[in-house]
């Protein structure tokens, strides 16, 4: 049982603890980037995606198909700076929360359509709600490792 502990306590560590918030940081910040740089890429997809669903107004969709990729990209770089790192994990939890709100909206009330997020696997909407709740929550231990940290 002491020895347990004892390797419990080696990673645990504050070294290491400060060691899982970088590593999860950087994930993120990557994650971010590359979500928003690929929907510029395919921007009309993104913004076809939206339409498509009926679940918003044209003029929604063409704000939306901006604002999206845009704060992504600037999520990504604002969480490589340690001042404001805790505000963007925030904005990062609260952002795959509504974007999670959207997919079960776009389930069960869309009349037609597809997910256009730019992800790198090609997922169906109940396994992509999974996906999100799954990475949602290192950000959410991540911000009480913050917390313990201070």
């Amino acid at each position: 049982m002491k020895t347990i502990a004892l390797l419990f306590s080696k990673y645990t560590s504050r070294l290491n603890i400060k060691r899982i918030i970088e590593f999860v940081i950087l994930i993120y910040s990557g994650f971010m980037l590359y979500s928003g740089v690929s929907k510029f890429m395919n921007l009309l997809d993104f913004a076809f995606g939206m339409t498509n669903s009926n679940l918003f107004d044209g003029n929604t969709v063409f704000f939306l198909s901006y604002f999206i990729p845009l704060f992504e990209i600037i999520l990504g770089v604002v969480l490589l700076f340690k001042k404001m790192r805790i505000g963007a994990l925030y904005a990062l939890i609260s952002l795959m929360i509504l974007y999670s709100i959207y997919l079960a909206v776009f389930k069960y009330y869309a009349v037609s359509g597809w997910c256009s997020c730019g992800s790198v696997i090609d997922l169906s909407l109940t396994k992509h709600l999974i996906f999100n709740a799954i990475i949602t929550i290192p950000l959410v231990i991540t911000v009480f490792l913050m917390g313990k940290e201070k």
